[in-house]
């Protein structure tokens, strides 16, 4: 399979070609998006890595730019924990997932073999105002990004997705951290609370309902 690999920084790239190569990738090199334009117009590539950071300049315009052609290309996307609106930016011009960096081989090949494999992807879920897109990892509040941890991430997909039905802090704390011993169920009430200062801020404080005794629902 065809991989085009657009990555401003050398050490980043040294590391991960023969990674690529090894998980059975053909791998093309280009250090800036106004080489990669060059590339893409020789061949088509099935699956395309590009880097969102600020040294490599234009790579939204190069990713929107591949969509307006309509290439079909599978797009993972790298940038830096302080880039929320460079990746949210990205999603919308098309990429199909993004990845914090600094990057792990192991997560990138998994995350790659995950876009090969997976099929249309579900539908983001709607309550109110806020929206949540399980397939590109992105949550949005009044049309704002909303950044979470993965496990603030994993608890508001999991309240959503059973709207109506009241989860008491122990299932929450099975559901999220089953195979962590050294865990302790007080965690979830931490999730919780930064949660919804974070969906507070953003004018949705009253997403999630607490029902005193009984657990957390998100009322139909």
């Amino acid at each position: 399979m065809r991989l085009l690999l657009i990555e401003a920084s050398e050490k980043l790239r040294s590391s991960l070609v023969p990674a690529l190569a090894a998980a059975g990738y053909l791998v093309e090199v280009a250090e800036s998006c106004a080489g990669a334009a060059g590339l893409m117009q020789a061949c088509a590539y099935a699956m395309v890595v590009l880097d969102l950071t600020p040294r490599t300049t234009d790579a939204l315009g190069l990713l929107k730019g591949l969509r307006q052609r309509g290439d079909d290309a599978r797009v993972l996307v790298l940038a830096g924990r302080e880039q929320v609106n460079d990746r949210v930016m990205a999603l919308d011009h098309g990429a199909d997932a993004s990845l914090v960096k600094p990057v792990l081989t192991d997560q990138l090949l998994s995350s790659l073999a995950w876009l090969r494999e997976r099929g249309e992807p579900a539908p983001p879920i709607c309550i109110g105002e806020v929206s949540l897109d399980a397939e590109r990892r992105l949550v949005r509040c009044k049309g704002q990004p909303l950044a979470l941890s993965p496990k603030e991430f994993e608890l508001l997909e999991y309240l959503m997705q059973q709207r109506g039905r009241m989860l008491t802090r122990g299932a929450l704390y099975a559901q999220l951290y089953a195979g962590h011993p050294d865990a302790s169920e007080k965690v979830i009430e931490v999730l919780m609370s930064t949660l919804r200062s974070k969906l507070s801020r953003l004018g949705a404080p009253e997403l999630i309902e607490t029902r005193r005794g009984l657990g957390y629902v998100i009322p139909n």
